[in-house]
């Protein structure tokens, strides 16, 4: 009998440790380590979605679970620190128009250079004549007049004579070389000094010093050798005024009757709107 209640009050006497072990066992697997709350610290430390993933701590899906420390939205995702927009991204230094000012610099530089030793007169839009050896409006070097022998009559060579931009239908181009004083002055006859015409449209050069008509040349008409300035008076001791005309002729041919200057000048005047591009100089007495 005192066995019995000796075993009651042992039971009632152990009770309470019993209940406390099982209210210790409910809290920890429960709501276990660290709560589905526990990432929260990460987070602060982290961007968006960096830290220990959004299932944190030892929980269900914590430690090593699949959205753990390293997961796909880790530290180094898509949006990190060299990302599309990065330093090095496409609006980054060199931009696009870095080069923009390059090619034009060096378009400019092009252009400077073409210019050469001379430069060219009056034109029908962009069709121009230019000569390396003599610049638009300048004197005339002794080679080019008749100073070249001490003022003999036809004694120098023509300057060499380049001509671009004939406009589309050109089929031949012609060449005259004048005094504009004597043809604006009393002696017109006089001012005609040369001419040159049936020049195949693939020819843009007359060589310097020419005299005899061959090559591509060959089949081109002149109305003699070249005349250089050669004023033998001048009007109130001025230079007298020169002009090289080349004429962009839209037949390959051109109808001339004689041999005459002036036959050239009516021919190339019969021609409307005949587009022309021009070249000027000046000398002086005996061409000094």
């Amino acid at each position: 009998m005192l066995v019995r209640h000796f075993s009651t009050f042992a039971l009632l006497a152990g009770l309470p440790l019993i209940l406390a072990n099982c209210s210790s066992d409910n809290s920890g697997g429960g709501g276990g380590g660290s709560a589905p709350q526990a990432g929260t610290s990460s987070v602060a430390g982290q961007p968006a979605s960096g830290g220990s993933g959004p299932s944190g701590g030892s929980g269900p899906s914590g430690g090593s679970g699949p959205s753990g420390g390293s997961g796909p939205s880790g530290g180094s995702g898509p949006s990190g620190g060299s990302g599309p927009s990065g330093g090095s991204g496409p609006s980054g230094g060199a931009g696009g128009t870095g080069g923009v000012t390059g090619v034009s610099g060096g378009s400019s530089a092009g252009a400077a250079g073409k210019g050469g030793g001379g430069s060219g007169g009056g034109a029908t839009g962009g069709f121009a004549l230019t000569s390396p050896d003599h610049a638009e409006g300048a004197k005339f070097a002794k080679d080019y007049t008749c100073d070249a022998m001490n003022g003999t009559f036809g004694a120098g060579v023509n300057p060499e004579l380049d001509w671009s931009g004939a406009p589309s239908g050109t089929m031949s181009y012609a060449i005259t070389f004048i005094d504009t004083t004597l043809i604006g002055g009393s002696m017109p006859q006089l001012g005609r000094h040369w001419a040159i015409w049936n020049i195949p449209a693939t020819v843009s050069k007359f060589p310097k010093g020419t005299k005899t008509l061959s090559g591509d040349l060959a089949n081109a008409k002149q109305s003699g050798s070249f005349l250089t300035p050669c004023a033998q008076s001048v009007m109130n001791g001025m230079d007298d005024e020169y002009e090289f005309t080349v004429y962009a002729v839209p037949t390959a041919t051109l109808s001339v009757t004689g041999t005459g200057d002036a036959s050239i000048v009516s021919a190339l005047a019969a021609v409307k709107d005949l587009p022309k591009a021009t070249l000027h100089g000046h000398a002086g007495l005996k061409g000094k």
